[in-house]
């Protein structure tokens, strides 16, 4: 850049706020506006939730009768698994039934 001096940056550091701002300075700055680029990437580049809605919403159900003290079996339908849980769970048994079925 042509007119780009030693003055000129001392202007430009003056107009940001840093008018005494030294190497070590300069060099935090920038390793905190690094930093926060990397996090911002990073929070970019995580994977989504895998699934459509209907599996979220099931493994919620599966993870809230589980604390009810009915846990899904690996090998388990969702009918045989509501059946189960209605016959542990009989005040929620119809309810049970009628999400299983969905």
């Amino acid at each position: 850049m042509l007119g780009y001096n030693a003055q000129r940056q001392r202007q430009f550091l003056e107009q940001l706020g840093l008018p005494d701002a030294d190497w070590r300075q300069m060099a935090m700055l920038l390793g905190a506006g690094a930093a926060l680029w990397l996090a911002w990437v990073g929070i970019r580049l995580r994977p989504r939730k895998s699934g459509d809605a209907l599996d979220r919403l099931w493994s919620r159900f599966c993870r809230r009768l589980a604390r009810a003290g009915v846990a899904r079996q690996a090998w388990e339908a969702p009918t045989d698994y509501a059946h189960r849980a209605g016959l542990a769970l009989p005040a929620g048994a119809a309810t049970i039934a009628v999400i299983a079925e969905q």
